[in-house]
């Protein structure tokens, strides 16, 4: 376009998607308002971004709740117990109350004195000890 610095237009055009979405400081908007009202090409450019962001802004892109999705996930991984400590600190509160603690107790002392009982039992006594078995049963031999 004849009259017009080349470098100027190149700036503004340049400066057109952030004057679109307002991202602009109040030096750079000036510069760009200035040169749109007489550029009709970067006029046409500035309605042509407009559309795009208009169009954009009313998709959901699938990349967003997608994102979101996992994030939402590695969050309630990290917030979760494994099972087994949850069950183990289940089980403590179960204990703590007084007439379960003092049932486990006796439960306890039960399984003590019966292993106690049953391995004085499987013992044999000293008159059935191997060693007066095999005397018994061997003949005396005469020296």
């Amino acid at each position: 376009m004849p009259g017009r610095p080349e470098s100027a237009h190149d700036e503004a055009e340049a400066l057109l998607p952030w004057y679109a979405t307002g991202q602009l400081d109040t030096a750079d908007r000036a510069l760009v308002e200035r040169h749109l009202e007489s550029c009709a090409e970067c006029q046409r450019q500035l309605h042509a971004e407009r559309v795009l962001i208009d169009e954009f802004q009313t998709l959901s892109p699938e990349i967003d709740t997608s994102w979101a999705r996992l994030r939402s996930r590695i969050g309630s991984t990290q917030r979760r117990e494994p099972q087994w400590r949850q069950a183990v600190g289940e089980f403590w509160q179960l204990l703590n109350r007084p007439a379960v603690a003092a049932l486990a107790a006796a439960q306890l002392a039960f399984v003590v004195l019966a292993a106690t009982v049953a391995l004085s039992l499987s013992r044999p006594s000293a008159d059935h000890s191997p060693a007066s078995a095999c005397s018994a049963r061997a003949p005396a031999r005469p020296t």
